[in-house]
C-alpha cells in the first residue's frame, strides 16, 4: 500500500524536524 508507505515517511520526516528543533533548542540554552 503506497498511502501507507507515505504515511510512514511523512511521520518518520516529522519526527526528524522535531527532534532537530530540540536539539537546537537545548544546545540554543546551554550556557556555553
Amino acid at each position: 500500500m503506497p498511502a501507507a508507505k507515505a504515511l510512514v515517511e511523512s511521520v518518520v520526516t516529522a519526527i526528524a524536524l522535531i527532534t532537530d528543533l530540540i536539539i537546537v533548542f537545548f544546545i540554543s540554552r546551554s550556557p556555553i
